[in-house]
């Protein structure tokens, strides 16, 4: 796993969750300190906390360690606004075409 690569793709999923450094920091119950080393490439986040970052940015783990699984639903905008359905995390609704 690439630092780097962990660093931009948590940064790219905060930023389309609509969200600031200091709210996934209250959030997640840390200084905004630690959320800037994590998108730095400072820090690593561990794996409870990298399970915490997925559930609230709707993003699945391995995507935000590889960056290899197919693109999150959440980053979709007009499909999440038009979707009614549950949708397990980083999957796509199989109800409906979003």
């Amino acid at each position: 796993m690439s630092l780097k690569g962990l660093a931009s793709r948590l940064r790219a999923a905060r930023a389309a969750a609509d969200l600031t450094q200091g709210n996934v920091a209250a959030a997640l119950g840390y200084h905004v300190a630690t959320i800037a080393n994590w998108e730095r490439g400072r820090a690593e986040p561990c794996a409870s906390d990298l399970a915490r970052l997925a559930a609230l940015y709707r993003v699945s783990v391995d995507w935000l360690l590889t960056g290899a699984s197919r693109l999150p639903h959440r980053f979709e905008r007009d499909a999440v606004d038009r979707c009614e359905h549950e949708i397990p995390i980083a999957d796509r609704c199989t109800r409906c075409e979003n």
